[in-house]
């Protein structure tokens, strides 16, 4: 069994492109979905070969806008990080009030 886990924001196909219109750091982000899935999976497999736990957590473009202006928080790679860590504590019931 995993002794680290890690979380990892996971886009749907049909909000990539908005995803990357609302962030500020859109030139560093792959222009195609495609090429974001394929790095995306290569990470996990290397997580996962390392014996890290990997929890995709999947983004909604509108609820990220919105947890973003309540949070004050810019959306970039730093801001979705914070999200995807948001989301994931969450989701295993570590924050059961908003933050």
């Amino acid at each position: 069994m995993p002794q680290n886990a890690i979380g990892i924001a996971w886009y749907h196909r049909h909000q990539w492109e908005r995803m990357r219109e609302v962030s500020e750091n859109r030139e560093k982000m792959a222009v195609l979905y495609d090429d974001w899935l394929k790095n995306a999976e290569s990470q996990v497999k290397k997580f996962e070969s390392s014996g890290t736990a990997v929890h995709k957590v999947y983004m909604d473009v509108d609820l990220l806008i919105a947890w973003a202006a309540r949070h004050n928080v810019k959306i970039n790679m730093h801001g979705r990080t914070l999200y995807t860590n948001y989301l994931l504590a969450h989701h295993m019931g570590m924050n059961k009030k908003d933050i």
